[in-house]
């Protein structure tokens, strides 16, 4: 029984919580859209707060470059690679 309030306060302190993360997740979002390589952006419906970008061979390790400045991006899966040669 003290497991389930103790899992119960924590999920509840986690909701309160929430909007002020959603919000800085938010202007993170919208700081990125900014970015002037966001015309390379494809449009999703799935998931609103994922950016995939096709860009061309001379940005190819833009991913990288981002990492080293601080954004840590994900350019690695296995259907990225396949997906450029679209």
């Amino acid at each position: 029984m003290l497991f389930r309030l103790v899992l119960v306060g924590n999920v509840e302190a986690a909701l309160q919580a929430y909007p002020a993360r959603y919000e800085l997740l938010q202007q993170r979002f919208n700081t990125l859209l900014q970015l002037p390589f966001m015309h390379y952006r494809l449009s999703t419906t799935h998931y609103p707060m994922l950016i995939t970008l096709k860009y061309p061979k001379s940005l190819s390790n833009l991913h990288m470059n981002l990492t080293l400045n601080g954004l840590f991006v994900h350019g690695d899966s296995s259907y990225l690679p396949d997906y450029s040669h679209s």
